[in-house]
């Protein structure tokens, strides 16, 4: 089916509407110029959004999605930015966001912040600068457009009081 025609710098195309959830096409125009063009099919999209800053104290606890929240399949999510060392860690999951964050400075964590209320914790075995965590979404259509928040602790001695650093928070939500 075709979509809409686009002119731009005498150049002409068609978008053509594709069968997917979601399509992005980018062109380039006269070596300077980005178009991106983004089709979002409608019903429940799948998206990640990190949120907040995490600590270190050499560089930044960063959590990341390497894939979307899609039902019947596995959200993927990787820590990097891990202190050398670091063997252990925790994964913490809830459908309570907190932002802008708690700071953990009473804690001994001084620049940490808490991104999300502590309802379900997994342990991250680290075997180098990042660690990955996988969280599987059944295929249950009541699920599209529930969100789940996501921050990961590390294990880090002589970071701070507490030996722990953690990282910004992660919002997934769940789509079709």
């Amino acid at each position: 089916m075709a979509g809409p025609v686009a002119r731009l710098a005498d150049r002409t195309w068609r978008l053509l509407r594709p069968s997917g959830r979601a399509t992005v096409g980018i062109f380039t125009l006269e070596q300077s110029a980005v178009i991106e063009i983004t089709y979002i099919a409608p019903g429940g999209l799948a998206t990640t959004q990190p949120y907040g800053i995490g600590c270190n104290a050499g560089s930044e606890l960063i959590l990341d999605a390497a894939t979307r929240p899609l039902l019947n399949s596995n959200a993927d999510m990787v820590v990097s930015g891990i202190p050398a060392g670091v063997g252990l860690g925790v994964m913490a999951l809830s459908l309570t966001q907190i932002n802008p964050g708690a700071s953990l400075a009473a804690a001994g964590m001084p620049g940490c912040s808490l991104y999300l209320t502590l309802d379900f914790t997994d342990v991250l075995i680290v075997t180098g600068a990042t660690a990955n965590y996988t969280l599987a979404v059944p295929n249950n259509p009541a699920l599209v457009g529930q969100q789940v928040f996501a921050e990961s602790a590390m294990l880090s001695p002589g970071a701070n009081a507490a030996g722990l650093v953690t990282s910004n928070g992660l919002a997934l939500t769940i789509g079709n």
